[in-house]
């Protein structure tokens, strides 16, 4: 029997019945992050089914509208574990570190995080507790204070 990682911020979205996104911890852990500066986001996913798909799994930075802020895509654990490696119920710890841009717009922004399949961009669909279909199919996780200083 596996022991399970305390997830420190729990969100469980559900990916396509796939795979559940249970939480994340972010560090800095204020949500608080100064323009030009990076921030770590370590996203705990569980393998709900195998997973015959390698996915793309994304951190963005979004703004109300237009294209991320600031990103990272990649393969989980810096292209290490592809997710069809994961056995069924595992729990896969997964940091992504996002670099907001030194010219970014003071304000707030949401944390977003999800999976897709890099070689056609489709998201695997989302899904919140109540099983409605969260917008871009992409998973909030918190609201991000990028600061001048």
């Amino acid at each position: 029997d596996q022991s399970r990682p305390e997830v420190a911020n729990h969100v469980d979205v559900d990916l396509g019945g796939q795979v559940t996104l249970l939480g994340y911890r972010m560090d800095p852990p204020n949500a608080q992050v100064v323009r030009g500066q990076s921030v770590d986001v370590t996203l705990y996913w569980e393998a709900r089914s195998t997973l015959t798909e390698d996915y793309t799994v994304f951190v963005h930075l979004a703004a109300p509208s237009g294209p991320p802020r600031a990103q990272h895509d990649g393969q989980p654990r810096n292209d290490t574990y592809p997710t069809s490696y994961w056995d069924v119920g595992e729990v896969v710890l997964d940091t992504h570190t996002l670099h907001v841009p030194h010219d970014l717009a003071p304000g707030n922004y949401t944390l977003v995080a999800g999976m897709y399949v890099l070689e056609t961009g489709a998201r695997l669909p989302a899904f919140n507790r109540k099983g409605a279909r969260l917008a871009g199919d992409a998973a909030p996780l918190t609201t991000v204070q990028v600061l001048e200083r």
